[in-house]
């Protein structure tokens, strides 16, 4: 996966435990990772991410839309 398009997609896909973190914050933090430019650049110059089984399947997409 390009790196510019993590963040986005980790801001559209996360969800967030109720009784741990209150709907309020969750959604700050989401919108914060949507609308800050560059952030993945503002942390790291690579990540590592391990994708569930069958891994083979998320890396033989390549619609970013799609994984």
């Amino acid at each position: 996966m390009e790196y510019e398009f993590y963040i986005q997609l980790l801001a559209n896909t996360t969800e967030f435990n109720e009784n741990l973190v209150d709907p309020e914050t969750s959604n700050h933090f989401i919108d914060w990772m949507r609308e800050t430019p560059d952030l993945a650049y503002q942390y790291a110059n690579q990540f590592l991410v391990n994708m569930p089984s069958p891994r083979y399947k998320t890396y033989e997409e390549n619609d970013y839309q799609d994984i």
